[in-house]
């Protein structure tokens, strides 16, 4: 196994982390909404994450002269941020 394998590996298990957040967040915000918007709104985010993950980490992590693991924790560190400002918001509310 290579070392980037390994980045990419441990950046998709990091990434259980960060939809734990999001859904966290996303459950306090949709306290009236039924079960079926809920699921909807966690689909788009894991659909979102996965288009994300595959264009701009991808591009990135074989771009020359960057280093491989950017291209795969950029996707986690930009959807920890979402994931923090959403459960900010839950909480202030």
């Amino acid at each position: 196994m290579t070392a980037t394998r390994c980045i990419i590996d441990a950046a998709l298990a990091g990434i259980c982390l960060v939809f734990a957040a999001l859904g966290s967040g996303i459950g306090l915000l949709m306290r009236r909404g039924s079960l079926l918007t809920a699921m909807a709104v966690s689909v788009g985010f894991g659909l979102v994450y996965y288009v994300c993950n595959m264009e701009l980490g991808g591009k990135l992590g074989h771009r020359p002269g960057l280093p491989p693991w950017l291209g795969a924790w950029v996707t986690n560190a930009g959807s920890m941020t979402m994931a923090v400002l959403i459960l900010r918001r839950a909480i202030r509310r």
